[in-house]
């Protein structure tokens, strides 16, 4: 494993169709947004600390119920990866209403 990687870990969350509000943070814009069946693909960039821009990809399979993708970031404190897969669990959630249960 790389310096600096982290062993993979498993987490449930809920999260939005709309891909613009994907981040879940009022900092971030996201742009260059291209969606498709099988697959999302797009730019972002925070403004927070530290300020953060990057790309993000997600494929889709068997009807949007897995998912493979890559986000890459970059800041003032070096680049970083995410590696992601995933499967949809069940019936769907509306975000909004599990950040205000928080």
């Amino acid at each position: 494993m790389p310096a600096g990687a982290m062993q993979p870990r498993t987490q449930e969350v809920c999260t939005s169709k709309d891909m613009r509000e994907a981040h879940g943070r009022k900092d971030c814009t996201v742009s260059d947004l291209k969606e498709s069946a099988s697959r999302v693909s797009y730019s972002f960039r925070c403004t927070g600390n530290p300020p953060t821009t990057g790309t993000a990809e997600f494929n889709f399979e068997q009807g949007r119920s897995r998912m493979k993708g890559a986000m890459r970031m970059t800041s003032g404190q070096g680049e970083m990866t995410m590696q992601m897969a995933g499967r949809k669990l069940g019936k769907a959630c509306d975000p909004q209403q599990a950040k205000r249960t928080k």
